[in-house]
């Protein structure tokens, strides 16, 4: 063996010894993405701008001028807050000073390597007094040369650190709006929005090339409702102290039409009309049972509404007539809505309950119909299966053959409510307050996935399949992961 060969070797053994990697991950199985907006620290490299962030790190691409995906603790950063980038140019390494300790990520390898010293002589972003020459900032916005950007509704954000690049720019990093870009040759400001409004992603939807999320604020930072255009690579954000129709931030459910997004939240139900880009809103006093909405569900006919206090259903046979229907099931939280094609099921704090559409009355599953006892907090249906999620265990009806099967996972200990479910040809997915699971139907395995595989956080709140890859909505952010890889083996 060659001096190289075994050189390679050894440093391939150490840098093993003490990388962050996941096996069986890849660097991108695993990609999350949070409230972004809040800037610590700039590096920039031949081919990146690196914003340290408190939730994680961003990366402009400087040629293709798009964002390619974040490094947070899901791709094997130490710690999500980040105090201080530096960028090595000789080795072309970036350094991480973040809350839980110092990592660097080596470029050949793909992967973290925790610990080392923080190359403090290269850290050049500026902290501290701000000056710069007066920018142009985009309609609506006001640059203030002492460090300030305000917004038109006298939000002033304050420009937390700055670095020049080698193509006459200059990079301002926000504390609660993001980025910004300054030219010295034309004088503009570009402001860049990137990530979501908030942390706790409570409710995903997919409708169409556009990604929802929204959730309630745990943690007291401002939030919003976040769309991220997937093939113009716009993200969006609406706030409900600016948006008129929209009543509050504490989104809990979303669901979809073709003519419009139905936003639940703790205060009412909201209406998005996507062709007009107008919002409306429905509360107690226009019929709802209770102004908490706790799920929807729209199947080609009527939205259906879950509130705190039974169920309500609103009709619209046009894009201007409305009809709410309070549906009964008085005083009891519903937790779930699916709407099937003879059956809406409904998940309740009483059990498990379904208004049939033929008869057009409710029917209530009782215990010698269903082998669960008390919540149902969680439901998705897939062809002649209903899946129902309780406290402790994971049910399936199949309506061909009548028959029940119930599951206690081995790996799961009941640790919480099962929050969510979505079934699909190939797997069932459960979200958990300690972590994701899955039943791979094949096999009949479960395996649970949880930080220690690239989850923000265990507390799984939302779930949204797309085809060989799946999003979690967690407290933390929103979590892509790449579950049908044709390397994968778990």
């Amino acid at each position: 063996m060659s001096r190289i060969s075994f050189l390679s070797l050894v440093l391939a053994f150490l840098l093993s010894a003490t990388s962050s990697a996941r096996p069986p991950y890849r660097q991108g199985d695993w990609i999350s993405y949070s409230d972004f907006r809040y800037v610590t620290s700039i590096a920039i490299s031949p081919k990146y701008i690196f914003f340290g962030t408190t939730q994680g790190i961003t990366r402009y691409n400087r040629h293709t001028q798009n964002w390619d995906y974040p490094f947070t603790t899901s791709t094997g950063l130490r710690n999500d807050w980040v105090e201080d980038l530096a960028y090595d140019p000789s080795r072309g390494e970036l350094w991480a000073r973040t809350k839980g300790g110092i990592c660097g990520y080596q470029p050949a390898f793909e992967d973290w390597i925790y610990g080392g010293s923080f190359p403090d002589s290269l850290a050049y972003s500026h902290q501290g007094k701000f000056k710069s020459p007066y920018f142009f900032p985009p309609f609506g916005y006001h640059f203030l040369p002492e460090g300030y950007i305000a917004d038109s509704r006298l939000r002033e954000f304050p420009i937390h650190s700055w670095l020049k690049d080698d193509w006459d720019n200059l990079w301002l990093g926000t504390w609660g709006l993001n980025v910004g870009m300054g030219s010295y040759r034309t004088r503009q400001l570009k402001l860049f929005r990137y990530g979501l409004m908030g942390t706790s992603v409570e409710a995903i939807l997919r409708d169409g090339e556009k990604l929802w999320f929204g959730g309630e604020n745990d943690f007291g930072s401002s939030s919003g409702i976040t769309v991220f255009n997937r093939q113009t690579k716009e993200w969006n954000y609406f706030e409900s102290t600016h948006t008129d129709g929209l009543l509050s931030d504490e989104v809990t459910c979303f669901a979809a039409s073709s003519t419009y997004v139905w936003v639940g939240t703790t205060q009412g139900l909201s209406q998005y009309n996507k062709h007009t880009e107008r919002w409306s809103y429905f509360t107690t006093f226009d019929g709802l049972p209770s102004d908490e909405v706790t799920d929807l569900d729209v199947e080609g006919g009527p939205l259906w509404i879950g509130t705190s206090s039974g169920m309500a259903r609103l009709s619209f046979p046009n894009d201007s007539t409305f009809s709410l229907a309070n549906m009964g099931l008085k005083l009891t939280r519903i937790y779930n809505v699916e709407v099937g094609k003879d059956l809406v099921w409904v998940g309740t704090e009483d059990g498990l309950c379904g208004w049939d559409k033929n008869r057009r009355k409710w029917v209530r599953f009782s215990s010698a119909q269903a082998p669960i006892l008390g919540e149902v907090t969680a439901i998705s249906l897939w062809e002649d299966e209903v899946w129902l999620g309780t406290p402790h265990t994971i049910s399936c009806f199949n309506k061909s053959t009548r028959s029940w099967k119930t599951f206690n996972p081995p790996i799961y200990h009941g640790g919480g409510f099962i929050l969510c479910l979505a079934a699909d040809k190939t797997c069932v997915w459960a979200g958990t307050p300690s972590g994701a699971l899955k039943y791979n139907r094949q096999g009949g395995s479960w395996k649970l996935y949880t930080t220690q595989d690239g989850l923000l956080d265990n507390m799984v709140q939302s779930i949204a399949i797309e085809g060989d890859y799946i999003w979690f909505g967690t407290r933390l952010g929103a979590t892509r992961f790449y579950w049908n890889g044709p390397y994968r083996i778990d």
